[in-house]
């Protein structure tokens, strides 16, 4: 994983959904992977690669933000 955070969002809500620059996910993946990016992130920093540590918390972060704007939507849905 390059450091580097290329231009825009890598991950949003739309409606109930979240979506990467690949498509729509389902949610349960997209939890999946924003584990992912907070376990990798605390490996980083342990070995001592802040870059690193940021470049995954700030994913994870996106990805968090993305996953509860879709379960607002969601809830806001089913009222």
């Amino acid at each position: 994983m390059s450091p580097a955070r290329t231009g825009g969002l890598a991950y949003w809500a739309s409606g109930g959904s979240v979506a990467g620059r690949h498509g729509p996910m389902p949610l349960a993946r997209a939890v999946e992977l924003l584990a992912f990016f907070n376990s990798e992130a605390d490996a980083s920093l342990r070995r001592g690669d802040e870059p690193a540590a940021r470049f995954c918390a700030d994913l994870a972060l996106e990805l968090g933000f993305a996953l509860a704007r879709a379960a607002s939507w969601r809830r806001c849905g089913a009222a």
